[in-house]
């Protein structure tokens, strides 16, 4: 991942309770994982080079998805330490997961 993109400009930005930067890597885990694993764009203007810039990462099909994880795994668990936001992560089998604390 590159430095200084618009994902990291974007942490510093609240948006519905939240950093900005953070509900939308939460979406984008969505997006990216629908058009990887079955194909389907998530809206007729989604592109997947947006994906690339806006978190600074490259690839193609898994490995994007891989990339992307990683940047995911890191900015979430990094957030999860800070007891003020409201989500957490839990892995089960593999699989990553937002849940609201409680």
């Amino acid at each position: 991942m590159t430095k200084n993109t618009p994902f990291q400009n974007d942490l510093l930005v609240q948006y519905a309770g939240m950093p900005r930067g953070i509900w939308n890597l939460i979406c984008t885990k969505r997006d990216l994982t629908m058009y990887v694993k079955q194909g389907i764009k998530p809206n007729r203007y989604w592109k997947v080079t947006d994906v690339k810039k806006y978190f600074g990462i490259t690839g193609t099909g898994e490995t994007l998805l891989e990339n992307f994880m990683k940047v995911f795994l890191q900015y979430v668990t990094l957030f999860d330490r800070d007891p003020t936001l409201l989500w957490q992560v839990h892995d089960e089998d593999g699989e990553v997961r937002l849940e609201p604390n409680s």
